[in-house]
């Protein structure tokens, strides 16, 4: 593949620079490895406008939810125990500015250790990213490992993974993410949806359910899906089930999609007359059955549905062609 527009050359070859970070493989070679982006991007420098904020780095390559280091200000005298709540409409700026996939939530964020671990930063004040993050190493893996066992949802999940129990949960998480209803059929990535929002509210419900990976939500983009998907899984991490508690769950799910149903009330005045569809009403099973359905006074009218002619012919014509051939009274037509 080529790319349609160059802005270097490598060995003499027109390439594009994608200013990312490699090493090579230690043991491979021509392998590499990324780091990350040379760029740092405008998040940080959302963040740099914080006077509370001497210097950030951002941080979640092969993560989940992307996080950041925060050099806090010694001029602005307060106690960086409570930097994020401090930051907090600075992060939401951040958020309402970035991509999904970089979204940053209050868990993931890390307040430097000032003298302990100082910021390095370069002659322009910039942080110096990777010796940064290589300092900070440490912290960024134990604050993804307590993330995945200390995020809570906001609302508990149900006792029961029923169907019924199931898609009034994820109602709720899904309305609250959105801040508004959505039908249980829509898509919730054609309204908006944030993906890690979502999985970030569903987490402490699914945290016990294996094999489950984070496109689970992509792959069951509206609610009724996500409710059968969460009630499949969470009945299937139960070992030997009973199957009394499958047939209720078929039963539950018959229930959930059964009601409010508008009643029928039929117009017609032939009550006592059939109406029936009949397709291949020209071969000869078709044209014998279709005769036979007009002989019958309990039928009020007959569909047939045919192929068009190739040869221009109109269904009727064929239709009579087929009943003279078949020796088929063609005055029923």
């Amino acid at each position: 593949h080529l790319p349609s527009v160059f802005k270097t050359t490598v060995d003499g070859t027109d390439a594009w620079g994608i200013s990312d970070l490699l090493s090579p493989h230690h043991t491979k070679p021509g392998l590499w490895r990324i780091h990350g982006r040379t760029n740092p991007g405008p998040l940080e420098s959302i963040l740099g406008r914080d006077p509370r904020v001497a210097g950030s780095v951002m941080f979640g390559r092969g993560q989940l939810n992307a996080g950041v280091l925060i050099d806090p200000s010694p001029s602005e005298g307060f106690d960086p125990n409570d930097m994020g709540k401090l930051i907090a409409p600075t992060i939401e700026r951040i958020n309402n500015y970035a991509p999904q996939h970089s979204r940053i939530f209050k868990e993931t964020i890390i307040v430097a250790s000032g003298p302990f671990k100082p910021f390095t930063y370069t002659a322009k004040n910039t942080a110096r990213r990777q010796a940064v993050l290589a300092q900070y190493e440490e912290e960024i893996q134990q604050l993804y490992d307590s993330a995945e066992e200390s995020i809570q949802a906001n609302i508990p999940p149900p006792g029961k993974w029923s169907y019924v129990e199931s898609i009034k949960y994820v109602r709720t998480v899904v309305h609250q993410v959105l801040k508004y209803q959505v039908l249980d059929s829509d898509d919730l990535f054609q309204h908006g949806c944030d993906r890690n929002t979502l999985l970030h509210a569903l987490r402490q419900s699914m945290r016990n359910v294996r094999d489950v990976t984070p496109s689970f939500v992509y792959e069951h983009p509206n609610i009724a899906r996500l409710a059968q998907f969460m009630s499949y899984q969470g009945s299937s991490t139960r070992s030997h089930a009973p199957s009394s508690d499958k047939l209720s769950e078929m039963e539950n799910m018959a229930e959930a999609h059964s009601q409010d149903l508008p009643l029928h009330s039929p117009t017609s005045t032939h009550a006592a007359e059939d109406t029936v569809l009949l397709t291949g009403s020209t071969g000869g099973l078709g044209a014998a059955i279709l005769a036979r359905l007009l002989r019958d006074t309990a039928v009020r009218k007959v569909f047939a549905i045919n192929r068009r002619s190739g040869s221009g012919t109109s269904l009727l014509e064929t239709q009579k062609k087929s009943f003279s051939e078949r020796d088929l009274d063609s005055t029923l037509l």
